[in-house]
């Protein structure tokens, strides 16, 4: 029952709104609307887990060259649960992420791949209550 140790937390966000650095502006920022997936990593003792949530953020940027920005943002985990024998974990999740961008425009394409790190907590009812980790967070895009 180490649901806390054993829940990884990601999500699939994919920017619906954000401001595109110029030549003029090196500050971007955005909105983030998406998929997010809870897993137990191996918690083979829950009986049912709900997984599957809509998850939602913003973020602040800043350009420091072509190549390399930074990012820095909140996100919206929703809410997830877990049935066990013994009873039912319940909570809400969201995040503190901070990001280093390293990307390299091709015509009219960014690919670009994140690394970076994220403080989560999750406000927590039941078997467990309260959750707080840090968690390596990376992503690729086009």
């Amino acid at each position: 029952m180490m649901f806390a140790r054993s829940i990884l937390l990601s999500c699939l966000f994919i920017p619906t709104l954000a401001t595109a650095a110029t030549s003029d502006a090196d500050w971007y920022s955005g909105i983030q609307f998406g998929q997010g997936h809870y897993s137990n990593l191996g918690e083979y003792s829950a009986e049912r887990i709900e997984n599957d949530r809509w998850a939602a953020g913003a973020y602040i940027g800043y350009y420091f060259n072509d190549y390399v920005s930074m990012e820095f943002g909140y996100q919206y985990l929703g809410n997830a649960s877990a049935t066990y024998t013994d009873g039912l974990i319940n909570g809400d999740f969201q995040q503190l992420h901070l990001d280093a961008r390293l990307g390299w425009p091709i015509a009219q394409f960014y690919p670009y791949v994140k690394v970076g790190g994220a403080a989560w907590d999750g406000n927590s009812e039941g078997l467990r209550v309260g959750m707080s980790k840090a968690s390596l967070l990376w992503s690729a895009a086009v």
